[in-house]
């Protein structure tokens, strides 16, 4: 408790001095994927079928990384692929290279987001509704920051997500589908490592950014339906014994 305490002061502290130049810029993130982790996920898989597939990968490089940019002022974030790092395992995935763009506006309470999977590409448009967060107590450096663990579920993919945010940056923007902390979320973990998505760099900038949205033609759906299309796919994949993450976004 009392090195809550402390940690708390210390962010507190960090915000007064820093709020004046600290609350729009850009993120860039690294996304990484272990692809002997996620497969030890499916439930089809027997115990030596993961283990043989971990000794594997062991012996080869079985991660996959790729490079985000986040956006952010105080009113908006926009969230895009900056450069993809491919290596030889990128035949993996289908949705590699594929289109995953999101903009959020916290003024207005709304989030377009082009998701581009299962050979379509959606735009879903909706309200801004933030993730269920459970703040920790416990803290960690992340790229010279200072960070506090938060921790949330997805339902429809079923994955823990945890994720460290310091409020030395003044957003509540965050990478791929979450947001809404008391500060940037500079890292995420989903699934004990499974995924992780982490800031490698932090530019402050007061200069307004032109944003670029995606120009291609695009079906326009809510959440709940794409997140229906989702559940669909990952159901009927995992029932004929296949990896739905050959198709989908982890």
């Amino acid at each position: 408790m009392n090195r809550y305490i402390f940690f708390i002061c210390i962010l507190a502290f960090q915000s007064s001095v820093f709020a004046q130049k600290k609350t729009s810029g850009t993120i860039t993130y690294e996304r990484q994927e272990s692809w002997s982790k996620i497969m030890s996920q499916m439930p089809y898989l027997s115990q030596e079928e993961k283990d043989r597939i971990a000794i594997t990968n062991s012996r080869n490089t079985n991660e996959f990384k790729e490079t985000y940019e986040l956006y952010f002022t105080p009113e908006v974030s926009f969230y895009q692929q900056k450069q993809n790092l491919a290596n030889e395992s990128s035949y993996r995935y289908s949705w590699r290279n594929s289109m995953y763009v999101i903009y959020r506006n916290f003024k207005e309470k709304k989030v377009r987001e082009w998701h581009e999977m299962l050979d379509k590409i959606y735009l879903c448009e909706d309200d801004l509704i933030k993730p269920v967060w459970k703040i920790g107590n416990e803290i960690k450096d992340v790229n010279g920051y200072l960070c506090m663990k938060a921790e949330t579920r997805d339902t429809v993919k079923n994955q823990t997500v945890v994720a460290w945010f310091t409020d030395q940056i003044l957003t509540e923007a965050g990478p791929e589908a979450y947001f809404g902390l008391p500060g940037a979320i500079m890292e995420l973990n989903i699934n004990g490592g499974s995924a992780t998505i982490t800031a490698v760099s932090v530019r402050f900038s007061e200069e307004p950014r032109e944003i670029n949205f995606p120009k291609s033609k695009a079906k326009k759906v809510n959440y709940s339906t794409l997140n229906k299309a989702i559940l669909k796919f990952m159901n009927s994949s995992i029932q004929a014994q296949k990896n739905p993450f050959r198709s989908l976004r982890y």
